[in-house]
């Protein structure tokens, strides 16, 4: 192969052959088949039959033979998939490849059976070759060395980003941040509400179904026996909430919500404001539409990151007006039993203090996910940290006793040392939570390292990562990727992190204070995805006839122009109110060529604005407004919640750039010639001087 990547410096192989040893025909093909083929390729392969070194910790030797090689190939077999040694050798090396932006993984995969069983969606999309069986390797050689060989970065192959937190981010600043805070003098205005004050919810309902499914209206879901006279108990109202009108992006957007009835089991009635967001339903579209790199991306895990990310920005004390203004029901429409109008109304008389709330056991989060019931624990929580290291015993002790004043059951120090030696299977299957403390220290700590890893493998088979990490004296980007689990707490002077945990565990929305991070992760794949999906595909049919027809009307058709709206990108991220704020030069012409969506519990109006400038007594015109998503990048950076900083922004921002481009080419072959993006320097040049010369050589 070629020299080192630049990826570590003591490279000594080409190949970490990662596989099972049983059934022993995994091993066979692994050690007497593979490897010789590989290395009549001229690879030097590694592996751990021969060349583990003795008396070493196993994660030692796996963190070593990982670092030493430039590519780790996993054989993927029902026999690897359910080996925890061979998921921690494929964790460690999706870490590496993230660590240094380069892949070093492959994938060799026999049959189709194992990879829907993996909980890691990051798997699917790393190179892969498929062999039907063992003897068909030799005609997929070719294929795997060249994927071994190849140098590519992890943003090449990785598209999917961080989806559910993209999707969450842009939901906000797009529609909530505008909405939530009017919604309450909104409702108010309605005639429904002043007939029915006592009976009228005044948040938002957030609908998160588990299918990713969002029919224009919310509609009745029934998985029961219950509905035998066909009664239906959700309806959309005639009545809507008056009309809300804001600009984003340089665009004006109107936005009426729709108004639900939603009958209680004894027929009375209760009335609320509810949506399916619709970046969920895009979360579905990027599965279906995106070839491999997300087809098989797990849907669950995405939208468990989803629900918690949107939950704590609806609690963050940074967003006041934001503050308890929606509620967010997550459910899965497959439970037996189960019902919508139930758990809309619900959610309905507690936010009105309805008498007859019943206080008792609250359903996490993650089983609303599932389509059967959950599973009984024994202990809500155990509590795991490095016992050598005095930090994590401290914040131990003062989780153990926060949570006993609030009589809460969790698995109790002298029970998890009461055993000849210490089992992590039998704690995990004991208690629904595990709470791991991290410090600097203990990640310093291989063992417990080895430890933390094995908690996060036996959770991967039932694809609920029911792991909390506490983080003491670090911060989320200093974990391993490979141990970033679904949601974390972070401990801070006033001790609110114990209020925070304790409401994660009993799966109550999460309470954030001005000072706590919302980690955004690489969200520039993802929200290029949104764009296209959710605006671009179906706001751009017909727009060069509006174009024409705009500058007839003012008698500007000699201006030079192009049938087609520019989509405006400042490397600076920031985005005006309209282009004319951007640059004197540029004047308003007209709005022109509405388009009406419905999305999900919602009525959307979007518009285009024409814009005119002048040059040496040349007229240009043009249809122009900036990237929505690259607003949200700079509003993310502003909030400073986000985790994102100015750099984070501007790769983010680059990132969006490419990828909305090669969706445009490669799955909106219909459109892509009435957009173009404006990619350009805005601390240099003058957006009409860009303009000018785009308009004037037609790219």
């Amino acid at each position: 192969m070629a020299d080192d990547e630049g990826t570590d410096v003591d490279v000594t192989h080409d190949v970490f052959l990662i596989h099972a040893n049983e059934p022993s025909e995994d091993k066979e093909f692994a050690l007497n088949k593979l490897k010789p083929l590989l290395k009549e390729q001229g690879l030097k392969v590694l592996t751990d039959d021969e060349e583990f070194q003795g008396g070493q910790v196993v994660l030692d030797n796996i963190t070593r033979a990982v670092r030493r090689c430039r590519k780790s190939v996993i054989v993927l077999t029902k026999g690897s998939n359910e080996s925890p040694w061979c998921s921690l050798e494929l964790l460690l090396a999706l870490e590496k490849s993230h660590r240094h932006n380069v892949m070093s993984l492959v994938v060799l995969r026999k049959g189709h059976s194992v990879e829907e069983g993996l909980a890691l969606d990051m798997l699917n999309t790393v190179p892969h070759v498929d062999i039907e069986n063992y003897d068909d390797i030799e005609n997929k050689l070719d294929d795997l060395v060249t994927k071994i060989k190849e140098r590519r970065k992890t943003e090449e192959l990785l598209p999917a980003g961080n989806i559910a937190h993209a999707q969450v981010w842009s939901h906000y600043f797009g529609l909530l941040q505008y909405l939530l805070p009017e919604i309450e003098n909104l409702i108010k205005k309605t005639e429904l509400y002043k007939k029915y004050p006592n009976r009228f919810s005044l948040k938002l309902y957030e609908l998160i179904p588990e299918n990713c499914h969002c029919p224009r209206i919310v509609q009745d879901i029934y998985n029961c026996e219950d509905n035998s006279n066909n009664t239906t108990r959700i309806s959309v109202l005639e009545e809507k909430l008056p009309t809300l009108v804001y600009m984003r992006s340089g665009n004006k957007r109107e936005v009426s919500m729709f108004i639900y009835s939603v009958k209680d089991k004894d027929g009375q009635e209760y009335y609320c404001v509810a949506e399916y967001p619709t970046v969920i339903a895009g979360i579905e579209k990027m599965i279906e539409d995106t070839s491999t790199r997300l087809r098989d991306c797990d849907r669950r895990i995405q939208l468990g990151r989803f629900y918690y990310t949107l939950t704590a920005l609806l609690r963050h004390e940074s967003l006041p007006d934001s503050l308890n203004k929606a509620n967010v029901i997550l459910y899965n429409e497959n439970r037996p039993g189960f019902v919508l109008a139930d758990e809309m109304v619900k959610a309905i008389k507690e936010d009105l203090h309805v008498g007859g709330i019943n206080e008792g056991r609250v359903e996490k989060p993650l089983d609303r996910l599932s389509s059967r019931e959950p599973d009984s624990y024994q202990y809500e929580a155990f509590l795991f940290y490095d016992d050598q290291d005095d930090s994590s015993r401290e914040k131990g002790a003062e989780i153990a006793q926060y949570l006993e004043m609030k009589g809460f059951k969790f698995y109790l120090e002298d029970e998890r040392y009461g055993q000849p030696k210490f089992n992590l299977d039998v704690a995990i299957q004991k208690c629904y939570w595990t709470i791991v403390i991290l410090t600097r220290k203990s990640l310093l700590n291989k063992e417990f390292t080895m430890k933390v890893l094995s908690l996060l493998e036996s959770f991967l088979g039932e694809k609920k990562i029911r792991l909390i990490p506490v983080l003491v004296d670090t911060r989320y980007g200093d974990i391993p990727d490979a141990i970033r689990f679904v949601t974390y707490v972070g401990v801070d002077d006033s001790k609110k992190y114990l209020e925070r945990l304790y409401s994660t565990l009993q799966g109550k929305d999460i309470p954030f204070d001005k000072d706590s991070l919302i980690p955004a992760g690489d969200v520039g794949y993802a929200l290029a995805w949104t764009y296209a999906l959710n605006y671009l595909q179906f706001v751009l049919k017909g727009l060069g006839d509006s174009i024409t027809k705009a500058l007839e009307n003012h008698s500007k058709s000699s201006c030079i122009h192009r049938k087609k709206v520019y989509i405006i990108v400042p490397f600076s991220c920031d985005c005006k109110d309209t282009l004319s704020k951007a640059d004197d030069k540029i004047s308003k012409l007209d709005t022109i060529h509405p388009v009406y969506k419905d999305f999900s519990g919602n009525e959307r109006k979007y518009t285009f604005d024409m814009y005119t400038f002048k040059d040496s007594e040349q007229e240009y015109a043009f249809a122009g407004q900036y990237a929505a998503p690259v607003t949200c990048l700079n509003e993310m950076m502003k909030v400073k919640i986000a985790g994102v900083k100015e750099a984070d922004m501007v790769k983010q921002s680059r990132i969006f750039c490419r990828e909305i481009e090669k969706i445009l080419d490669e799955k909106f072959a219909e459109v892509k010639d009435s957009c173009e993006i404006v990619s350009y320097d805005d601390r240099i040049h003058q957006l009409s001087t860009e303009m000018k010369r785009r308009l004037s050589t037609g790219n």
